[in-house]
């Protein structure tokens, strides 16, 4: 985020508001749903880490380095392991829905072990990356990984199991799902009553107004059941809107003006949620005072052995260095294709036969008067390379204008490229030629590429500078153009040798060590708080070396490649003041990769802010 946009947010005007939520709400309320699987807390959810959000880069000095999007997952991500007290009012909120192509990648979402839903939606969906939502976990960057690409296998197998597709075809489609640009989920719609809530918690405990005053004629409901409820649990009344007379609009203005109608004819149901608990922030205020219980889980991890390495990392999406539309440049009508859609093509082979119309037109030298004569003429259209047909756009029969898609050709023989973002401190460390690893999540694998361009005219946004660089892979069977790849450039190696989680390195004194698992243990067993006691375990102490973040270097006779040891994960059942500074804002050095430097010394002061549901 730069400070520009960061300014707008502060000064909070409908535009700029009506323009976050047209970009990033449908998406929010799509993780959401698929983290709790019911509208009840679905809603509270949303609404919660959205005002927050607001509510803290709104007191912000300094522009965070993250994006809108990463800091409301973030938010998500820690309101979600709080209490949140389902709200009845939301029951009959239609959850989101996406292009029946899709749906059956989201089917899955409901029997998906929770521990691999949540970071799959929040890392695919809300922008987060996996090194960020394992600080987030409190887990190991490998482990966060890991669990994306078990759902991203998960829900593509089962897609093969009820869907008569090729993996091919299914890994393209699941490719457009998890599009970066968010296309993939361009039908779903936020409820209105979802939406009218949110807007009537920004306009209450922000001075946000979804739309100028002028624009709206209403009264607040009288006689609901929300007003009541309100009324019991505030003792306060909904007060009147002022009415104000309504000017001429264009047909835009005044279809505009009957949504924000219907939308304030159901915001007082918000009062309601205060009486639950569920919203508010409010709760601010009290969570110095607000207990959660934190539970503990141990799960094994082996020891590996490798390198150390310091990396400049980002992720894009792939864009192939060859993708040839074939067209015919006369009118034409289609008499076969000799192709389907994911076939290998070597470049010369035919991939339509068409009669196209040639027009000609003469002009009589003597009496300078034109003429024209139409002519037919069969014409092969064949593959300008050796690829692999992306898309079919014509079938036989068809009648095509001038210059109409046939079909696409994607090249083989030149690969992809994916661009990267480079901070100003780092660059000085690239240069072209350099080999990068490139991880497809949509085929579980890593492939190696390497910097073939790099732009030395930064981009500043106000408070840093960055370089774009350019890095190319080569072809690779199943990867398709618009997958979401992960590009990491290794810049310093520490060389070779024990590495294990950071988190497996527990302290005393001086003295550094780890606990090896009970010998009966698997890797990857996972045991409650109840069922393993440290105090039992085997102690070893280690001399700790560099580290990346996530793994650390150690040294230790004792220990070997292979030793599984005990990892431990924490996480917490309701609102603690621990973790409220863990979901994206102030003490977030370890959440969000870096930290978040808003100036002003982290948290924020929300206590001036009116109670719920006041005017």
């Amino acid at each position: 985020m730069d400070i520009e946009e960061l300014k707008r947010i502060k000064k909070a005007s409908p535009r700029t508001m009506e323009k976050l939520q047209e970009e990033f709400l449908p998406r929010c309320w799509f993780i959401c749903y698929h983290l709790t699987q019911n509208t009840k807390t679905a809603a509270p959810l949303l609404i919660q880490a959205w005002s927050k959000t607001l509510g803290r880069l709104m007191q912000a000095k300094k522009a965070p380095n993250e994006s809108f999007l990463e800091l409301v997952a973030a938010e998500i991500y820690s309101e979600s392991q709080k209490d949140i007290e389902p709200n009845e009012d939301f029951a009959d909120c239609p959850p989101p829905e996406v292009s029946p192509s899709f749906r059956v990648f989201t089917d899955q979402f409901a029997d998906m072990d929770e521990k691999k839903r949540t970071p799959y939606l929040l890392c695919t969906f809300g922008g987060l990356s996996t090194a960020k939502m394992a600080q987030l976990m409190n887990v190991s960057s490998d482990r966060s990984k890991r669990l994306v690409q078990d759902a991203s296998t998960e829900i593509i197998e089962h897609a093969k199991s009820v869907k008569r597709s090729s993996g091919t075809q299914l890994v393209t489609l699941s490719a457009k799902f998890r599009n970066t640009d968010g296309s993939g989920l361009a039908e779903v719609e936020v409820p209105e009553f979802v939406q009218a809530s949110l807007d009537h918690v920004l306009s209450q405990e922000l001075d946000v107004e979804p739309l100028p005053k002028e624009h709206v004629e209403t009264k607040a409901p009288k006689n609901t059941a929300a007003s009541s409820a309100a009324k019991k649990s505030t003792g306060r009344e909904m007060k009147t809107m002022p009415q104000k007379a309504i000017p001429q609009k264009t047909v835009s203005q005044r279809k505009r003006t009957a949504k924000i109608r219907k939308r304030i004819i159901t915001i007082a149901v918000v009062c309601a949620i205060v009486a639950a608990g569920g919203i508010g922030l409010w709760r601010y205020s009290l969570r110095n005072n607000a207990g959660g219980e934190i539970v503990t889980t141990y799960y094994t991890e082996a020891i590996t052995y490798g390198d150390v390495d310091s990396t400049i990392s980002g992720s894009g999406s792939l864009t192939p260095v060859t993708n040839e539309m074939l067209s015919c440049s006369n009118p034409c009508v289609v008499d076969e294709i000799d192709v389907a859609v994911g076939d290998t093509v070597e470049e010369g082979d035919v991939i339509a036969v068409v009669t196209q119309t040639i027009t000609t037109t003469t002009v009589d030298e003597g009496t300078m008067q034109m003429s024209e004569e139409t002519t037919e003429e069969e014409l092969e259209i064949t593959a300008p390379c050796a690829g692999i047909v992306t898309e079919l756009a014509a079938a036989e029969g068809d009648s095509l204008s001038a210059g109409s898609e046939i079909a696409i050709v994607l090249g083989t023989d030149t690969g992809f490229t994916v661009s990267l973002s480079v901070d100003e401190t780092e660059i000085a460390n690239v240069a072209i030629g350099q080999e990068a690893t490139i991880t497809v999540d949509a085929v579980n694998d890593e492939f190696t590429g390497e910097v073939t361009n790099l732009s030395y005219n930064g981009s500043s946004n106000g408070s840093t500078t960055s370089y774009q660089l350019t890095v190319t892979m080569d072809y690779e069977e199943g990867v398709y153009s618009g997958m979401t790849a992960a590009t990491e450039i290794v810049i310093e190696s520490s060389g070779d040798g024990l590495l294990v989680p950071v988190d497996a390195v527990h302290t005393s004194g001086d003295d550094s060590y780890v606990y090896l698992a009970p010998s009966d243990a698997d890797e990857g067993t996972e045991y409650d708080e109840d069922e393993l006691d440290l105090s039992d375990l085997t102690k070893v102490t280690v001399t700790t070396d560099m580290s990346d973040g996530s793994y650390i270097m150690i040294e230790s006779d004792e220990l070997a490649e292979g030793d599984l040891i005990i990892m431990t994960e924490i996480s917490t059942t309701a609102t603690a003041s621990d973790s409220d500074d863990s979901s994206g804002f102030g003490r977030m050095s370890g959440g969000m990769g870096g930290g978040m430097d808003f100036g002003g010394g982290g948290g924020m002061d929300f206590g001036n802010m009116p109670a719920m549901g006041g005017q």
